[in-house]
């Protein structure tokens, strides 16, 4: 587990990072995990450097 509040986010395999926002309201989340991640597959999810942005009920699978 990388983050154990919103967005949840665990690391898989060493390479690729997973993200979950169960709530409705959006939420912004940075992390040095984060950095120069590439977003895979998901919904709501938007990367910056080393920030994420994951919309309400939204998710992502990022390569790190």
């Amino acid at each position: 587990m990388v983050s154990e509040g919103y967005p949840f986010a665990w690391v898989r395999g060493e390479t690729h990072l997973v993200v979950v926002n169960p709530r409705a309201e959006p939420v912004e989340w940075a992390s040095e995990e984060v950095e120069g991640a590439e977003l895979v597959w998901g919904s709501g999810v938007r990367v910056w450097r080393s920030e994420l942005w994951v919309d309400g009920f939204g998710y992502g699978i990022l390569r790190v």
